[in-house]
């Protein structure tokens, strides 16, 4: 479904941010051992900091948009096309099929 595809990249979005966020920070931390005044790396930690916030939620954001415009795709879909995307996910998802005839059962 979507929100699985969603959460898949939300998932690499979290790693990047983290490493991003530590490479940052250790930037910053270098910077400082080599000279560069507390009063003018901390603002900097923090700056750089609140960018890559605003650029993880952005993605966040962005990323579930999507994610919600496909299922507003699928809800607007007349019903025999619904019924074909569902045969053809049941083709290629054993998991579907088995379900089903649990089901069944």
């Amino acid at each position: 479904t979507p929100y699985l595809k969603c959460l898949d990249k939300l998932t690499v979005l979290a790693f990047a941010a983290t490493i991003f966020i530590a490479i940052e920070t250790i930037a910053v931390k270098q910077l400082s051992i080599w000279g560069l005044p507390e009063t003018v790396a901390e603002p900097i930690d923090a700056g750089l900091g609140a960018i890559m916030c605003c650029m993880m939620l952005w993605g966040f954001y962005h990323i579930l948009w999507n994610s919600s415009a496909e299922w507003r795709k699928l809800n607007g879909m007349p019903k025999a096309d619904v019924n074909k995307l569902v045969e053809a996910q049941k083709r290629y998802s054993k998991v579907d099929v088995a379900e089903d005839l649990a089901e069944k059962k």
